[in-house]
């Protein structure tokens, strides 16, 4: 993926005339060693291309066959980097990318087009959630971890408003893929800058000529609108998928109740170890700066159990409140 894994290898550039002929001749050899591939389809009238991808089910990828099929593609030149595996083959880029069985659609998606995966995450990252290789997930922050939603494409494309029959039909012009994406229902949400994301993806999205040339041709000649944002929050996620995807609602809220009821809890102990601290230290000789500290604490925790209140559960809600009940009898005036 990107075509530089093997620069120190010598390999070249793909035109396409190479590209359609590389791609038939590796679909047969693949075949010849019994290993299943799957090729992400390529950008229409694009004159080159820096690699060619080759998606390998991660069953097959244990195999001997498997095995002896990348030996044969790296026999001048090979470099790994967690699951993609580079070959230098016949002075070209080819890239091993192993993924889960369930996944394999997903992530052929997400690769197809040179493009359709870096748009849509950054979609998804303004509608609070995740768009990866492996499923679409409510985007994790410091409370919250990254929690699935669905590894099902048409699900997750229903979800962010992207049509699935449209793209499975294929698309013969470059124009033709930039449409289908402007067209999807959340594409104004592209209008907005994006400040969440890792840097690794700010700087593959600023350097693929492909993604800043979509942006260039959806803004030609068109007005830019900033209607407002359909989520501000998490709730509002929430409530988005809760619409669009009611069966997968409980499971999803079931996964962040948990993770906030850890965090909060292990706010909660750490606010009390606080109190008890600062009661040791201070209350005999400071009890001023005592409570100056101790309401500190209680400020901190405060914040911890309203936050996300609503999904607090009734048995972290009593402990919270024994605690604040605690802080508030022991520095009465």
């Amino acid at each position: 993926m990107g075509g530089k894994a093997l620069v120190n290898f010598g390999v070249t550039r793909i035109s396409a005339e190479e590209y359609a002929t590389l791609k038939a001749d590796l679909d047969s050899l693949a075949a010849s060693y019994g290993v299943p591939v799957h090729i992400p389809p390529e950008m229409p009238e694009k004159p080159d291309f820096g690699d060619i991808d080759l998606l390998i089910p991660a069953s097959a990828a244990t195999t001997r066959s498997y095995a002896e099929f990348k030996s044969e593609l790296s026999k001048d030149g090979y470099s790994a980097n967690g699951n993609v595996h580079s070959c230098a083959w016949r002075n070209h880029q080819v890239d091993l990318i192993i993924c889960r069985d369930d996944c394999l659609e997903f992530t052929k998606y997400y690769l197809s087009y040179g493009i359709v995966g870096m748009v849509l995450g950054v979609m998804a990252r303004r509608l609070g959630l995740k768009f990866g290789m492996d499923g679409i997930y409510v985007r994790g922050d410091c409370i919250f971890q990254d929690t699935l939603i669905t590894r099902d494409l048409g699900k997750a494309l229903n979800l962010i408003g992207v049509d699935y029959d449209t793209w499975k039909r294929g698309f013969s012009t470059r124009n033709a893929v930039f449409a289908y994406l402007d067209g999807a229902e959340f594409s104004y949400v592209l209008n907005y800058p994006v400040t969440s994301g890792k840097a690794k993806h700010k700087k593959r999205e600023r350097q693929s000529p492909l993604y800043n040339e979509f942006f260039q041709w959806r803004s030609k000649d068109k007005e830019v609108l900033l209607p407002p944002l359909p989520v501000e929050n998490i709730h509002d996620t929430l409530l988005l998928i809760s619409r669009r995807l009611p069966r997968e609602i409980m499971a999803v809220e079931a996964k962040l109740a948990g993770d906030l009821y850890l965090k909060t809890k292990k706010r909660v102990e750490s606010a009390r170890y606080t109190f008890e601290d600062f009661s040791k230290a201070y209350v005999a000789y400071a009890p001023n700066v005592a409570k100056a500290k101790i309401g500190s604490a209680y400020s901190e925790f405060l914040a911890a159990t309203t936050a996300r209140g609503d999904l607090l559960t009734g048995e972290l809600r009593e402990e919270a409140d024994k605690f604040i009940q605690g802080l508030n009898s022991v520095y009465e005036d």
